[in-house]
């Protein structure tokens, strides 16, 4: 399973990307899939930010046979957050219910200069 980073400003938006792949990084067709993205202070803690594909304002499934989702992060989602890393994963659950981690990682939030 990938393992990623990336920074966030705090109260910025964000279109995250990412691409559904296998173990031997072929691509997955994703068709009737639902992906979710879960951050939180650390693995065993609450959820601080969730989206899904399921719901359009949250996230959607781009080139389903590409493997393609995005998650759309808005400033309500991160104006209460620390300025601080927290840990995140992607889930996808198929069309046929199978459910896998797709990538896991670091959000690192960032306090703007502005």
């Amino acid at each position: 399973m990938p393992y990623e980073s990336f920074d966030l400003y705090a109260d910025d938006n964000r279109r995250l990307r990412v691409l559904m792949r296998d173990s031997n990084l072929n691509v997955v067709d994703i068709t009737g899939g639902t992906g979710v993205f879960t951050v939180k202070a650390t693995k065993s803690g609450s959820v601080v930010i969730q989206k899904s594909t399921a719901v359009p304002s949250e996230g959607m499934i781009g080139a389903a046979d590409e493997g393609e989702m995005y998650f759309f992060i808005v400033p309500a989602d991160t104006n209460a957050l620390d300025i601080r890393q927290y840990v995140f994963d992607v889930r996808l659950t198929k069309a046929d219910g199978s459910t896998y981690t797709t990538v896991e990682g670091v959000l690192n939030l960032l306090e703007p200069v502005g």
